[in-house]
């Protein structure tokens, strides 16, 4: 899921797979930072700067390709905001102003499309992909 709630953030210039890999590498510091027990700081530096290995790499250009057939199979009033907002980077205002639609509704629409994704890719087996 908080690859959903961060989807902002992806920019589709770089690759997927670097941006869900340091997603991976931020999650896992913070999970290590709240345990009990001690783990360097040196470890997780360590095993953040290694390449992705080609599995980590097909795993993560799958998940986007999961991401992407579950955005197409958005309502159009959905997927107009998505794409317009993650992948051209508009912002709310200027995606307001093109629908015709008020800000407020925009943000709405982006709520319900994060949910509408989280039911598609569960459907499709695929909620491993945001948790």
């Amino acid at each position: 899921m908080k690859m959903v709630d961060n989807l902002e953030k992806y920019n589709p210039e770089y690759r997927f797979s670097a941006w869900a890999t340091v997603m991976a590498k931020n999650t896992l510091i913070n999970y290590l930072t709240t345990r009990k027990k001690f783990v360097s700081l040196e470890n997780v530096l360590n095993w953040s700067s290694q390449t992705i290995n080609p599995l980590e790499q097909l795993i993560a250009e799958e998940n986007a390709e999961s991401i992407r057939k579950a955005i197409d199979r958005l309502p159009r009033i959905h997927r107009d905001v998505v794409i317009g907002h993650y992948y051209k980077y508009k912002p709310y205002k200027e995606i307001a102003k093109e629908l015709g639609i008020s800000i407020n509704t925009v943000k709405t629409r982006i709520r319900a499309a994060k949910e509408r994704l989280r039911s598609i890719l569960k459907a499709y087996g695929e909620e491993r992909v945001f948790n």
